[in-house]
């Protein structure tokens, strides 16, 4: 929740007391007491909003960190692959080249690059030529757990992105929903309540939404003058 969105939740957790207070004082069936509900489920939906906004943002960060481990563990395999090809390139004219390293930096091109070794190396006769340079016998293995490893994890960072995308438009829609309750419920209470001055104040202060701080303006800076030594100036 962001502090334009907090500001208009603690608005909406003020009317609502308000709201609870005077309760009493509006039939059951009137407009303003249908819209004392809307401001209780905005708050709640809010609220439920801000928990997945939350759990999201905790996926994400997750994922980004188990991402960075897996990452490095299959660049590591693809460039022992790569590096043992060139090798075997001597003897076999032509072999690195279906080896290649990936063509850039991102999980995309990394993935690209060990899906096509995965691929080339599945025949045994193949993996064989890669463990008599002592490659370990479960190097295919390996290679495919940390490929599936890794789109794993793509796939739960991006499920943790939409469940925060999601929860923060939830957000929204409930905070609207409870600043249109709260302008009805304006209307029946500036009526209601037309000559009880200390409960309009209190209504004021309750529906009203804190503005954000202004920035400390910079102070300009001002050209001094360069004073010379009495030495100089008499030159």
């Amino acid at each position: 929740m962001n502090d334009h969105d907090s500001r208009k939740y603690k608005s909406l957790l003020r009317v609502q007391i308000f709201c609870e207070q005077r309760r009493d004082g509006f039939a059951p069936d009137s407009i303003a007491a249908r819209n004392f509900l809307e401001v209780d489920h905005a708050i709640e939906e809010a609220l439920k909003a801000e928990k997945d906004q939350k759990a999201g943002g905790n996926m994400i960060a997750g994922g980004s960190d188990v991402k960075s481990l897996l990452y490095e563990t299959l660049y590591d395999d693809v460039a022992l692959i790569a590096l043992t090809a060139r090798s075997l390139e001597e003897e076999m004219p032509g072999f690195a080249a279906d080896y290649p390293m990936p063509s850039g930096n991102s999980f995309d091109s990394l993935l690209l690059a060990a899906r096509n070794m995965k691929d080339k190396a599945a025949p045994k006769v193949v993996q064989a030529r890669f463990m008599a340079y002592e490659m370990p016998r479960d190097f295919h293995e390996a290679l495919s757990k940390n490929i599936e490893a890794l789109e794993q994890a793509n796939v739960g960072k991006e499920a943790g992105l939409d469940k925060q995308v999601g929860a923060t438009e939830r957000l929204k829609l409930a905070l609207r929903r409870g600043m249109t309750a709260v302008r009805h419920i304006n209307a029946a209470v500036q009526n209601k309540f037309r000559y009880d001055s200390e409960t309009l104040r209190a209504w004021k202060v309750a529906s009203h939404i804190e503005r954000a701080p202004r920035r400390a303006k910079k102070a300009k800076e001002i050209a001094l003058p360069i004073l010379l030594p009495a030495s100089a100036a008499q030159v």
